[in-house]
């Protein structure tokens, strides 16, 4: 049904926070097991059905940047973190979607900001 979405909505989406909307209305699959589905159970085609390519190409920005930055710091364990926790948010995101009001997004963003003030206040010897 995502992809679908997908299909006949490239450019825009079906617009964030509709992806239940639509697949119950119109693009569920006669063979869906879930007739009552509220998410994709993969972040990376919701977030492309809701907000099209440019919404997935950002999201993938925003965390491959996020990736990179801390990769380039991995000498403190704070970066260490944000890298495999932001690695584990992204492989989880392939099995269910975690973007918008799950806990593991806000355990995610605790976790991130505790270490940017580790990363700040960490002094290696």
């Amino acid at each position: 049904s995502a992809l679908n979405m997908i299909k006949y909505n490239p450019i825009f989406g079906v617009v964030l926070g509709n992806y239940a909307e639509q697949y119950q209305n119109k693009y569920i699959l006669p063979e869906a097991k879930e007739r009552e589905q509220k998410h994709s159970h993969n972040v990376y085609l919701q977030f492309q059905a809701e907000t099209g390519l440019p919404g997935l190409l950002l999201l993938c920005a925003l965390f491959g940047y996020i990736l990179f930055w801390s990769w380039q710091r991995r000498e403190n364990i704070f970066a260490r973190i944000i890298f495999f926790s932001t690695l584990a948010l992204m492989l989880y995101g392939m099995t269910d979607y975690t973007i918008s009001g799950y806990r593991a997004m806000r355990v995610y963003w605790l976790l991130f900001a505790l270490c940017l003030v580790g990363i700040r206040s960490w002094k290696h010897e």
